[in-house]
């Protein structure tokens, strides 16, 4: 694991294991490196330190996003200081789907689908290499099911 999980460490139950962390893509930040340039570029017109203000909440918002799979659930974590999770039990995903366009193909970026029972859904955005972390969390939630 090369990004530290801080907040789910802090939030497994006993006998709960990371076994899987999915990686946001460095595309994610492209958007926000416009940003910045627009707003270096702007700020002599005093509007260029509003636009930077929000390209480092971006970058930050984007950075502090933990994915991961337990031996018991996959979760999803956003936010710096309003934290939001989504949480779906192992036992309950019907189906993991991934979602990959043209520049996602090229580039080596994609979008992860968890469905779980009833109307349940889970996305990873913009992650590193969708297709190997769909199979690697198929074979987590399969062996959880065992």
């Amino acid at each position: 694991m090369s990004k530290e999980i801080t907040y789910l460490n802090r939030t497994l139950s006993k006998g709960e294991d990371v076994v899987g962390v999915a990686e946001n893509h460095w595309m994610v930040y492209f958007c926000d490196a416009i940003w910045v340039i627009l707003a270096i570029l702007l700020i002599p017109a005093g509007v260029g330190i509003f636009i930077l203000l929000f390209a480092i909440l971006s970058i930050l918002g984007h950075y502090k996003i933990e994915m991961i799979a337990t031996n018991k659930r996959v979760i999803i974590k956003k936010g710096i200081i309003a934290v939001n999770t989504s949480e779906l039990l192992n036992s309950k995903i019907e189906s993991v789907s991934f979602d990959q366009g043209i520049f996602g193909s090229l580039f080596g970026y994609g979008d992860i689908y968890f469905s779980g029972t009833g109307t349940t859904k889970m996305k990873f955005d913009c992650i590193k290499d969708p297709l190997f972390i769909k199979s690697k969390f198929e074979d987590i939630i399969e062996n959880s099911k065992k």
